[in-house]
């Protein structure tokens, strides 16, 4: 199939070209609205208010007085409040102080429209500091922020981690490369691969007319990590049949040969889990599982084809291509410790399942931050000060004159405070002001959006204490007798809190369930591969096992399961599958070869064992520089992928071992 690498190699590049030219159309997409399908409740009731009401979103200001201000320094404050008015971006300004404990608390609520990029934000930020910090305060103030700065910091710091770790994730794959292979060639088919590899994924998802969302964004990984795998397979495969003396070409053809069919096998399984990920009800999960499963069909067209050709032109001799030359050490004691292993392995699973007790699911915005961090600091004062309180819109028909209108607002507070969990309400005015008219007094309460520009929706915005969006979700429940209540006004409650938690909810759900039907997908094709039940069991066991015991260190460094934790399983999925099956594939046909199960054994850790190996520290050494990202998801990333490729290594060289020494070695097969 590669007795013509010109013909090969010309087809590729055409196919890079063709597929590289849509990706200039790409366009990101990071709102919540897109986890959501059309139909979906929810966001139709958001839909409906923002088609109402025009929202638009706020940053939360909050100074802080050393101590209690006199009527002087409050005045000094509120003075300054046109200044912030100038700043770009700040439609209006709202001021109003909550008393707490001894202290005065001002809130400054800085509106801007919700189209702005993030970025602007950290603009405003800066320029609100800028100005507080150079007026000379009678009384010295603190600082500290909310509402979108915390949307802002995390979109800022996760660009932050992207710019700064990823030209080093990508450094440390190519210097471990060359150093482990030695030859230029090496280096430079894995960056062939990778790069072909991301684009035309990309330029599919271009057009498919998808956008790019924060799942397919982190498609790259996927890509290095099959891309990997694959390559280094191949390369010790090719580099074994140069050191037995045979020419380029005929090492490249019979490479080829060997390693197709694992090959093919890890990316038909992993396509079928990515694809699983499909029958969820998430549009960009759907996208994120298509396009996942292409990336990894390219990683193995580019690894077989470009770059089986390329190596047919290779004339260098690789110095270290010997195969791993510890493996009969290794094997031997591997044999010998096979009860010492299998129990360490059994005690690392009742740990996992114990530990598993104690993982917690939850999404709360403040584990997206280091907790040292300027961000997280400010959330916990928001949390102490303010009640960490989640806005909710309730919207209602306006059915009668402004005057009952208001009557009947009161009555909604009133019953609004009698809730639980209930921090504040704010709404317009309960009774008329002095000095207003009813036509002026809509006006009024149209431009600061209580009553929608149709007048025929009126809103009330309050604020829900929750440690957690799980918490803030079970608490929406409470609103149901209002709603029923008063249905006659066509109620319902809204607001980015509640479309931001119902997505969180939605993925996590949506994932496990996805995750949990790729589990039995896999499954499936590998008692179809090896056409035997006992080895596709052990082949099931060593993908679960690294991830089962990885998950042991969530509660031991305080990691939540929530949507990073469930991608890096997605992730790392791949690549341990990978390692299984090119491990038990060469096992099983060394067997057919009339070997001893001591020589098979041998033989595969020799060959598969040095590529998983390698593989391995590659990925691991890649991944763990993520630990010291600024981004908490990232560190999160950094550890337990990390830790989930050491222990797939684990369980498919010395796990792996001891379980066909105990096995061979109980049927008297010496």
């Amino acid at each position: 199939m590669i007795e013509h690498p010109l013909w090969i190699l010309t087809t590729s590049i055409i196919l890079i070209l063709v597929l590289v030219a849509p990706v200039q159309d790409l366009q990101f997409d990071s709102s919540s609205e897109i986890w959501f399908l059309e139909e979906d409740k929810t966001l139709e009731n958001f839909e409906r208010y923002k088609v109402e009401f025009a929202p638009e979103e706020s940053l939360l200001l909050a100074v802080n007085f050393k101590q209690p201000p006199n009527l002087q320094e409050q005045k000094q404050l509120i003075d300054f409040i046109p200044q912030i008015n100038t700043l770009k971006y700040v439609a209006n300004v709202q001021f109003y102080p909550i008393v707490q404990s001894a202290n005065q608390l001002y809130i400054i609520n800085l509106e801007y429209p919700s189209k702005e990029q993030y970025s602007e934000v950290n603009k405003l930020l800066v320029n609100s500091v800028k100005l507080l910090a150079e007026k000379e305060w009678i009384n010295p103030i603190s600082l500290h922020y909310g509402g979108i700065a915390v949307n802002a910091a995390f979109h800022e710091n996760a660009e932050y981690d992207q710019q700064t770790l990823s030209p080093i994730f990508f450094t440390i794959v190519l210097l471990l490369l060359f150093f482990i292979f030695r030859t230029m060639v090496s280096l430079g088919i894995v960056c062939f691969i990778i790069f072909a590899t991301t684009a035309c994924s990309y330029g599919v998802l271009a057009l498919l007319d998808w956008k790019i969302t924060p799942l397919t964004n982190i498609l790259i990984l996927i890509v290095v990590a099959a891309s990997i795998n694959d390559a280094v397979h191949l390369l010790i495969e090719f580099y074994a049949q140069r050191r037995d003396g045979i020419e380029s070409k005929a090492a490249a053809q019979a490479s080829f040969k060997k390693i197709f069919q694992p090959c093919f096998y890890t990316t038909l399984t992993t396509c079928a889990g990515f694809v699983a990920l499909s029958f969820t009800r998430l549009p960009p999960v759907q996208e994120f599982g298509v396009v996942a499963a292409i990336s990894v069909c390219f990683a193995l067209l580019f690894t077989l084809f470009p770059m089986c050709s390329i190596l047919q032109y290779s004339k260098k001799y690789n110095p270290i291509s010997k195969g791993w030359i510890g493996a009969k050490r290794f094997t031997h004691y591997c044999i010998k410790l096979r009860c010492t292993f299998l129990l360490i392995t059994l005690l690392l699973t009742f740990f996992a399942f114990y530990s598993a007790s104690n993982i917690v699911v939850d999404v709360k915005v403040n584990d997206y931050f280091d907790q040292n961090s300027t961000m997280a600091k400010d959330l916990t004062y928001f949390s102490e000060h303010y009640g960490n309180g989640y806005p909710v819109e309730f919207i209602y028909d306006k059915q009668q004159n402004i005057k009952d209108e208001l009557i009947f607002a009161k009555e909604l507070i009133q019953a609004f405070k009698q809730m639980p969990g209930i921090v504040n309400v704010v709404s317009m005015p309960t009774s008329l002001p002095e000095g207003y008219t009813e036509n002026s007094f809509i006006n009024e309460i149209k431009a600061n959006k209580w009553l929608s520009d149709s007048e025929g929706k009126m809103r009330i915005k309050i604020n829900i204490a929750a440690k957690s969006d799980l918490e803030f979700i079970k608490a929406l429940t409470t609103f149901t007798p209002i709603l029923k209540r008063y249905k006659e006004r066509q109620p319902f409650i809204t607001g980015s809190s509640i479309l931001n938690a119902s997505m969180n909810d939605y993925i996590i759900e949506g994932l496990t369930v996805s995750f949990g039907l790729a589990l039995l997908i896999t499954s499936i094709f590998l008692f179809l591969f090896f056409r035997s039940f006992a080895f596709s069991i052990l082949a099931t066991f060593l993908c679960i096992w690294p991830i089962l015991v990885a998950s042991s260190l969530m509660p031991l460094f305080d990691i939540k399961l929530n949507l990073t934790t469930m991608l890096i399983a997605a992730i790392t999925f791949c690549v341990v599958v990978d390692d299984s099956i090119h491990i038990i594939s060469r096992y099983i046909k060394s067997r057919q070869n009339n070997l001893a199960w001591r020589e098979s054994l041998q033989q595969t850790l020799t060959y598969s064992g040095k590529a998983v190996f390698i593989s391995s520290i590659i990925l691991c050494f890649a991944f763990g520089i993520n630990i010291f990202g600024r981004h908490q998801p990232t560190v999160e990333f950094g550890i337990l992928a990390s830790a989930i490729t050491l222990l797939a290594l684990m369980a498919n060289t010395a796990i792996f071992s001891s379980i066909i020494g105990v096995i061979n070695i109980r049927k008297n097969k010496h």
